[in-house]
Parts: structure tokens; C-alpha cells; sequence
């Protein structure tokens, strides 16, 4: 069975030095949410489109909630990934 960018792009995380991941959702309207919830994220849903900005806050928010002592914060856009992987923001989806 093939799996989608977004499995594909959590299969890559090094899970032996990641402790945590948090995904925040700023109200999409795609399967963001069940997919991430299916793989074990830990998930906070905006109850509306709230701003890339507004997005990031909330991700760090929580990240510091769940402070351990080896944290990284990343952050990737569902398009800049994509584009990491093809060199095209045209085939970001």
C-alpha cells in the first residue's frame, strides 16, 4: 500500500531522538487531522482559520507545555516540504 506525502514525511522523522510530535491544524478542511491522529500525534484543531502566524503560536505553546530536556521545534508548511522533496512548489499539492 502506498503512502501519502504526509505518512511518507512522518516515516522520516528520526523517532529514536524525537520525543514528541504536535501537530496544529488551523481549520483545514482535508484529512490533516485523522491522518495525524492515526499515526499517534498528539493534535490541537483551530475552530477557524486563525493565520500562519497564529498557527506557529499555538505549536510552541504547547511544545513548551510538554518541555523535555532534548526539544527541537520544526516547522514545515505542508507546500515548503513538498517542495523540499520534488524542487517544485508546482507539485506541492
Amino acid at each position: 500500500m502506498q503512502r501519502s506525502p504526509d505518512a511518507q514525511a512522518f516515516d522520516e522523522i528520526p523517532h529514536d531522538i524525537v520525543d514528541d510530535i504536535i501537530l496544529t491544524d488551523d481549520a483545514s478542511q482535508d484529512a490533516t487531522v485523522a491522518l495525524a491522529q492515526s499515526l499517534g500525534i498528539a493534535t490541537i484543531r483551530h475552530d477557524r482559520n486563525r493565520g500562519y502566524g497564529s498557527n506557529q503560536k499555538t505549536c510552541y505553546t504547547e511544545a513548551l507545555a510538554r518541555l523535555r530536556s532534548n526539544s527541537v521545534a520544526a516547522h514545515l508548511a505542508e507546500t515548503e516540504y513538498r517542495t523540499q522533496q520534488t524542487g517544485n512548489p508546482e507539485n506541492a499539492g
